[in-house]
């Protein structure tokens, strides 16, 4: 057991070894643990102290330690023994810990053994949702793994850190991705799928009842941006069935979409009068042409949706469009002035004659949205 500091310790008997263990210098304990490490064989060779062996003392103290930084050297040199006492300690550990870099330096050594029985508490705490950091490091050390089921190879393929080749969406697996897409390891399921395209977009479309309500939304999301055709069905499907917060995500997610369907843009129609102010700008937001939006725009009173409702108000003939636009700019909010006054310049002399007896407007807001209009 040559070292530099076993050398200054002076480690020659069991005795020397187990007071250097014991050494209340954190330094002089971890250079005596790293020694161990590098040559495990001579440090069992100075045999016993006081009936317990140098295996026992070392799970005893991982067992009783508090400091990270001598936790971690303990399993570490724990992990360099071939005894069914090390691996118990490790295991404990590996439970109990809180700490990634311990909890890994645990799970590697346990997976390394597959005869010792471990694999089977690694597989455990990979399904659990109870102890996160065992479970990424159960993916990451069980990645190689050959006997994971499908459900668990979804698992691992969220959660470790090392190189694993996503598993299709299948039906094999598919209640397994459902439920991760509901889960806390939603985000990273969404991610994964959303790389596998159109095949695997197609099947959680077929999956639609097994979807939470957010999955559903994402898959709307997805779907418009991506995959316009199939996407605009499954959102008139969301919104003849609900619930409402379901038929929010489809109106949004179909302000995506390059074009409306017709009968989707017959079905998007009605939620512009809807009670709820974020369908009706949702609506608003999602529509590619609106043929009231005259009257619309006489009803509404949320600053938000009339501002979505500009636009199409501008393609409307001129010679309507320009005036009514020119009423808006006399808003109160400042959101709607902004957006009219965009509009009204599109427009070109139309929209500069419809503003020109905003000039001397008592209220000087809006003199300067009339004069943005007319300095262009």
């Amino acid at each position: 057991m040559s070292s530099s500091e076993t050398a200054k310790l002076r480690i020659a008997t069991a005795r020397d070894l187990f007071e250097a263990l014991a050494s209340q210098q954190l330094g002089v304990r971890l250079s005596v643990l790293a020694a161990i490490c590098q040559a495990p064989d001579k440090a069992v060779s100075y045999g016993p102290h006081e009936g317990r062996d140098l295996v026992e003392e070392l799970a005893a103290q991982l067992g009783r330690a508090r400091d990270v930084n001598l936790r971690r050297a303990l399993a570490a040199t724990l992990a360099v023994f071939q005894d069914p006492r090390a691996l118990k300690a490790l295991g404990e550990a590996y439970l109990s810990s809180h700490d990634m870099q311990e909890i890994m330096v645990c799970a590697q050594r346990l997976a390394a053994d597959p005869a010792s029985g471990y694999t089977g508490m690694l597989i455990s705490c990979l399904r659990s949702h109870e102890k996160p950091l065992q479970a990424r490091a159960a993916a990451t050390v069980l990645a190689q793994h050959q006997g994971l089921s499908p459900a668990d190879r979804v698992r691992v393929a969220l959660l470790c850190d090392v190189d694993f080749e996503t598993p299709v969406f299948a039906a094999d697996n598919a209640d397994a991705w459902l439920a991760e897409l509901g889960g806390s390891l939603g985000r990273r399921a969404k991610a994964l799928l959303k790389t596998q395209g159109r095949e695997t977009w197609d099947a959680l479309a077929v999956s639609w009842q097994g979807l939470a309500l957010e999955g559903r939304a994402w898959l709307l999301d997805w779907g418009c941006r991506d995959y316009p055709d199939p996407a605009g069905a499954l959102c008139l499907r969301a919104l003849k069935e609900g619930p409402d917060d379901l038929r929010l995500a489809a109106l949004q997610a179909a302000g995506s979409l390059p074009a409306l369907p017709d009968d989707l843009r017959e079905a998007i129609g009605p939620y512009l009068a809807a009670v709820d102010g974020e369908i009706r700008l949702a609506a608003a937001r999602a529509m590619d042409r609106i043929g009231d939006v005259r009257s619309l725009l006489g009803k509404e009173r949320d600053p938000r949706v009339q501002v979505a409702l500009v636009p199409h108000l501008a393609r409307q003939p001129e010679e309507e469009a320009a005036p009514a636009l020119a009423t808006l700019l006399e808003s109160e909010d400042w959101r709607v002035r902004g957006a009219t006054a965009q509009a009204l310049r599109g427009l070109g002399e139309a929209g500069r004659q419809a503003v020109e007896s905003l000039r001397e407007h008592p209220r000087l807001e809006v003199r300067a949205a009339a004069a943005q209009v007319l300095d262009q």
